[in-house]
């Protein structure tokens, strides 16, 4: 017998077939006596009402197992709002081949029963905790899953960085990742960051276009406390967790990360690793 009670079940708006997914999914987990519940992340350009959806903090808090239908988007969503690190989320692609979500359509419903019937693994995968003060002392805290990007969208930003209060370097660029390993072959990759395997113990911080050519992307220990002081006016600056929540910046912002105390369990797949993940994604001829 399962020891799942409740399956929480998380859906992309903005994938047509999303919706129907998640019905056909209750449908089925139901004929099995397992209650079920659908919640929605936040899609860009879509209606985001999914019939029958509650609010996502409330499925995920309820659900002892969490599926995602979307993308690696929709997994980022749900792993911010998840409120425990020992709920297994299951995360299936229903688009392209994702990082997070390697798990295919036609490979849900057997990779469902196998979790139902307790015989998968996991990957433990670590966030990032950011509290973000501004000059008017009000602190705003989040977490992330990929990166954290401070950027101005119009202007260099000048920006200094400090690692465990010890001062590493001041850069005038367009603005800078810090990223964990997970969220190493997202935007920090394309920015010249190196790839890095979702078990390693590090911070990246890689400098989005840098002024200064001879600034090159680092990695911080995992237990590293990161400090980044806004040194100049950014008018249209933002601080964005995993490229979906935004904070306006101000000039004297200042953004501390470190490792968050949560994490979140990922459904391993069967069919494919990191490796044959990033061979697939990035190292195709």
């Amino acid at each position: 017998m399962s020891r799942f009670r409740h399956i929480g079940i998380i859906v992309n708006p903005g994938i047509p077939e999303a919706s129907a997914v998640a019905q056909e999914t209750r449908v089925w987990l139901a004929s099995k006596g397992l209650s079920s519940s659908v919640g929605a992340v936040n899609a860009p350009g879509a209606d985001n009402q999914i019939d029958g959806a509650e609010p996502l903090e409330s499925v995920t808090a309820a659900a002892d197992l969490l599926v995602t239908l979307g993308g690696d988007g929709t997994l980022l969503g749900v792993a911010r709002a998840a409120g425990s690190d020992n709920v297994p989320i299951l995360a299936v692609n229903l688009g392209n081949l994702g990082f997070l979500t390697s798990v295919t359509r036609a490979e849900m419903n057997s990779a469902l029963l196998r979790v139902l019937e307790g015989d998968y693994e996991t990957d433990e995968r670590w966030m990032l905790h950011y509290e973000m003060e501004s000059d008017d002392s009000e602190t705003i805290s989040g977490s992330a899953l990929n990166d954290l990007v401070i950027k101005d969208n119009a202007h260099l930003i000048t920006l200094q960085i400090q690692v465990n209060d010890e001062s590493c370097f001041t850069i005038r660029a367009d603005g800078m990742i810090v990223a964990t390993p997970t969220g190493s072959t997202a935007y920090s990759v394309a920015a010249g960051g190196p790839i890095m395997h979702p078990n390693c113990d590090a911070i990246i911080l890689t400098p989005i276009s840098p002024f200064t050519l001879g600034m090159r992307p680092m990695a911080a220990p995992g237990g590293a406390r990161v400090e980044i002081a806004v040194m100049s006016k950014a008018p249209s600056g933002a601080l964005r967790a995993d490229g979906q929540e935004q904070l306006p910046l101000k000039e004297g912002s200042v953004v501390r990360v470190r490792r968050d105390s949560k994490t979140i369990a990922l459904v391993r797949s069967r069919k494919r690793d990191f490796y044959a993940v990033l061979r697939a994604k990035l190292l195709r001829g």
